[in-house]
């Protein structure tokens, strides 16, 4: 696990030195919400801060840090004293981060160089390095494992809607799939899910 990590972290590296030879370059910034099929598909909220370094006009890599935070119930045990049932329920919140490297591609619409609204297909590998912390008995602990991500979604430039000439500030909305499995110490949880974000991609 650690040499895939170093691997990963020289590659995020190469790929954030790229931006000299991009065409243009924005910093994206979305939140929403998404799942985890080891919390009973329990939702979760989530949120990523990108950079979008255009390579060309329908293509760009996307360097990116996930951030998801979860609490859920993993278990009770009720327990009878002097007739009094009482029971005390185990509980975890994980903090998962998972910086990925994305490539994106966006879907034509015409001869626009700045469509008001520009569809795009996104998918990424990365790591996800989760802490949780533990209540009843009280603990703390984390998980690491690879992950990978694809995404369908647009953004709607608000200069075209405004008054018909391209912006550098658009709209983004996307949903799609996370994969991966997290393990500790040979025990493996699975974090697949569904993921629907919104937010903004500001140019610069």
């Amino acid at each position: 696990m650690r040499k895939l990590t170093v691997v990963f972290l020289a590659a995020f590296a190469a790929v954030v030195a790229v931006p000299s030879t991009a065409m243009a370059v924005a910093v994206e910034a979305k939140a929403g919400v998404s799942s985890v099929k080891a919390a009973n598909d329990k939702a979760a909220f989530d949120a990523a801060l990108a950079v979008d370094i255009k390579l060309e006009r329908f293509f760009s890599i996307l360097p990116e840090v996930n951030f998801q935070s979860l609490g859920f119930d993993v278990g009770s045990t009720t327990t009878v004293t002097n007739g009094i049932a009482s029971t005390v329920t185990m509980s975890r919140t994980y903090y998962t981060f998972m910086p990925m490297i994305n490539g994106r591609f966006y879907v034509p619409m015409g001869s626009d160089d700045t469509p008001v609204f520009q569809p795009y297909i996104t998918a990424g590998v990365g790591f996800g390095y989760s802490l949780y912390n533990q209540k009843n008995p009280d603990g703390n602990d984390s998980a690491t494992g690879f992950m990978y991500q694809g995404m369908i979604g647009g953004k709607l430039n608000i200069g075209m809607i405004a008054d018909g000439s391209a912006s550098s500030t658009n709209i983004v909305f996307e949903a799609g799939y996370r994969g991966g499995q997290l393990e500790k110490s040979g025990t493996k949880s699975d974090w697949n899910g569904y993921v629907v974000r919104a937010g903004i991609n500001f140019g610069f």
